[in-house]
């Protein structure tokens, strides 16, 4: 991953600074982005786009847990993030709340995030306010929708899943996760998305248009831009 980043880095210099990018050091920021999920370009995936929806809204009126895995930059976030905002997504789910984990969270915080999102509000808790059983209830009779993004560990899962009542509401849990472990932990009626790497013809155009909009690339660019696809093959999403 070292090498790819060196040599992504040495071809920032051969792109023009007036074609609207933003040349620096770090390989992320090939072109202007947002790093949030919501600043994020889906290209690809119809097929995994409509089995994420399929789970989410069909099969069992159990609690279900859908995890997704993958490699860093394989575009687990921003698949997940273009389902959740999906208007028939956000319309079938009472509650939807969404929270990313990383390796050094804090889980009552990220309960506070939880329930805050829930409630539609910006409340602060004490040390002695017991977060986990005011979600609880919150979520307790409802369909409700949660995703845990970045999550590392069966540890991790067990603390954060404390508050998810089982319910016959078809409710759901993403849980997004580098960790086949952390997935196969939390499994239950779902098997694991191994969310697959994009083609070269994604990677190309997913790079065509978070460069360029609507617009080809530049017939003087063309070179640069297959080798930077090329380069960073399917983990596009990593740089941009």
């Amino acid at each position: 991953m070292k090498l790819i980043k060196e040599e992504v880095s040495d071809l920032h210099e051969k792109i023009p600074k007036n074609r609207g990018l933003i040349v620096v050091n770090s390989p992320k920021k090939l072109v202007k982005n947002n790093s949030s999920p919501a600043g994020k370009m889906i290209v690809g995936f119809e097929e995994e786009t409509n089995w994420l929806m399929r789970k989410l809204t069909s099969g069992s009126a159990d609690l279900d847990i859908i995890s997704i895995t993958g490699m860093p930059g394989s575009g687990k976030t921003t698949l997940a993030y273009k389902v959740y905002k999906d208007k028939s997504i956000s319309s079938h789910f009472d509650l939807r709340a969404w929270s990313t984990v990383d390796q050094e969270h804090d889980e009552k915080k990220l309960l506070v995030k939880l329930y805050n999102q829930v409630i539609g509000s910006d409340l602060k808790f004490s040390e002695d306010i017991d977060v986990a059983d005011l979600l609880r209830r919150q979520l307790f009779g409802k369909r409700y929708l949660i995703v845990l993004d970045d999550v590392w560990d069966t540890t991790t899962w067990d603390e954060l899943t404390r508050p998810f009542p089982e319910v016959k509401k078809v409710s759901r849990i993403i849980l997004m996760t580098q960790e086949n472990k952390a997935a196969l932990h939390g499994n239950r009626s779902t098997d694991p998305l191994n969310l697959r790497l994009l083609t070269p013809e994604e990677s190309w155009e997913l790079l065509e248009k978070r460069t360029f909009g609507n617009e080809s690339f530049p017939d003087e660019l063309l070179d640069v831009g297959k080798e930077i696809a090329e380069i960073v093959k399917g983990f596009l999403w990593w740089w941009i």
